[in-house]
């Protein structure tokens, strides 16, 4: 198994636990050993928090099919999203579309799916708050592509230092 990592943040900036609200961003970072292959920061629009994770992980396992990569590994900081894969059952009928979609993607990639929580990947934070001031889509390619600030908390975020949160 190739040791591809997907990370991905999602929710509303100061928002993050209301389900429906404006200005949905999503984002992935794939890294191989610490060094960022690709980044995207998506904008959803208003929709469920449940649509945008999904959405996103259907994106970015695209992202990493595009790339090549197949069993790679994918964190998500959203354990619903975990379970509903890990039982392949989507509890609500308006995301049904993008859930048959990460199923198959998932059966043709072979990702190993696993929860985060968000303190380990404050890179992916950085870019969904862009995302959501830009309120548009963003791909970044390497790392000499990434914003300056972007690239210093993907190196933190590699090191795999533990962040308190405050």
């Amino acid at each position: 198994m190739k040791v591809v990592t997907v990370l991905r943040r999602g929710g509303d900036r100061g928002n993050s636990g209301i389900l429906n609200f404006q200005g949905k961003r999503e984002v992935k970072v794939c890294h191989y050993g610490g060094v960022v292959i690709a980044a995207f920061a998506n904008f959803y629009g208003d929709c469920t928090n449940s649509i945008v994770e999904l959405r996103a992980l259907s994106d970015g396992l695209k992202l990493c099919s595009s790339l090549g990569f197949r069993e790679f590994h994918v964190n998500t900081d959203s354990a619903a999203t975990v379970l509903c894969i890990s039982k392949r059952k989507c509890g609500f009928w308006k995301g049904w579309y993008w859930f048959q979609e990460v199923l198959e993607l998932i059966d043709s990639l072979k990702p190993m799916i696993s929860f985060t929580y968000r303190e380990g990947n404050r890179a992916a934070d950085y870019l969904a708050n862009l995302a959501c001031e830009l309120a548009s889509d963003s791909l970044f390619h390497g790392v000499t592509s990434l914003p300056k600030d972007l690239r210093w908390l993907s190196c933190e975020d590699a090191s795999g230092l533990p962040v308190l949160r405050v």
